[in-house]
């Protein structure tokens, strides 16, 4: 396992590349979307060569970004002298990966805040923060790198996502620091909250309802969940973040059915709750307290088995 790099080492890589690609895990969020498009902001601005790939074209949530439709869905053919991979714990949460195997003597480079990620590059650049949007922030900070208004857009809706408007405990004083500085850049905090989080379609409370016509409460052990079978409405609402408003519910859990007959299972808790240890025993990762898994399966056997899981590992946790 190679060690996190310095900062100074992740500024030579910049400095070294030429022609660069920039990815990023399947099914995008914002996170992983707005900190992309300002990385290659920035490396555009050095005079670099820079193309971004995504294996999903980012939802609609994603389109007021500055620069979103300069996304490939498909590897753009280049020699390519650095990879970055962003907000990726492991290189198989990137899917069609292997692709990226054409280009050997490409420098891999890993920029994250997952707990959990593998160090599975050439260069890792890993700091537990809230986001990489925050990430980058501070980088850009320390190295007085010049913010565009679509650099500060794109980092702020990074950071607005990922800490669920603020509200998550991955939230510091710092921070809040660097919204405050994204702001001074040129992001509006009000238009992209907005455009975030008050600008649903009737497909999203479709999908919403769904969710919580489905939804099964265990509030002896403080669990639930919720299940939706393919084909479910197209919205982009995350029901899961709904659930989370119960009280009382240490764990909330939506079980999505996929086209390819996989499940996705994401996972929330309240502290002190680890669900990534729940995550982590079916292959999956993320954070202490939000995590996802993929599992092949039928819908009633993906359920049965995480469930029965979770249970034991409440169980246990009310028994410390």
């Amino acid at each position: 396992m190679s060690k996190c790099c310095s900062e100074t080492e992740l500024i030579d890589t910049f400095k070294q590349s030429k022609i660069i690609l920039i990815t990023a895990h399947e099914f995008p969020d914002l996170d992983a979307v707005g900190s992309c498009l300002a990385l290659r902001d920035y490396l555009i601005k050095q005079g670099k060569e820079v193309a971004v790939w995504l294996s999903h074209y980012p939802d609609e949530t994603c389109n007021f970004l500055p620069g979103i439709s300069v996304i490939d869905t498909h590897l753009p053919e280049r020699e390519y002298d650095t990879i970055f991979i962003l907000d990726s714990s492991d290189i198989t949460r990137v899917k069609h990966h292997q692709a990226l195997s054409q280009y050997p003597h490409a420098i891999k480079v890993n920029i994250d805040h997952h707990q959990d990620n593998t160090y599975f590059a050439d260069v890792n650049y890993i700091k537990p923060v809230s986001s990489v949007g925050e990430l980058l922030t501070q980088l850009f900070k320390d190295i007085n790198a010049t913010f565009s208004t679509s650099m500060a857009t794109c980092l702020y809706a990074a950071i607005l996502f990922d800490t669920g408007r603020f509200l998550h405990q991955n939230v510091t004083k710092h921070t809040l620091g660097l919204a405050s500085l994204l702001v001074e850049k040129g992001a509006n905090p009000a238009d992209i909250a907005e455009l975030i989080f008050e600008n649903k379609t009737t497909i999203d409370f479709e999908l919403l309802k769904l969710g919580l016509n489905r939804m099964v409460i265990h509030e002896n052990l403080g669990y639930a969940y919720t299940t939706l079978p393919y084909p479910w409405p197209e919205g982009h609402l995350k029901v899961i973040d709904i659930m989370k408003w119960l009280k009382n519910i240490t764990v909330c859990l939506v079980f999505q059915e996929l086209q390819d007959g996989c499940i996705k299972i994401s996972l929330r808790s309240r502290h002190p709750f680890d669900v990534s240890e729940v995550a982590h025993h079916f292959g999956g990762g993320g954070h202490r307290l939000a995590s996802g898994i993929k599992l092949k399966g039928t819908l009633e056997e993906v359920e049965e088995m995480v469930i029965t899981y979770l249970c034991n590992s409440l169980e246990r946790f009310r028994d410390r």
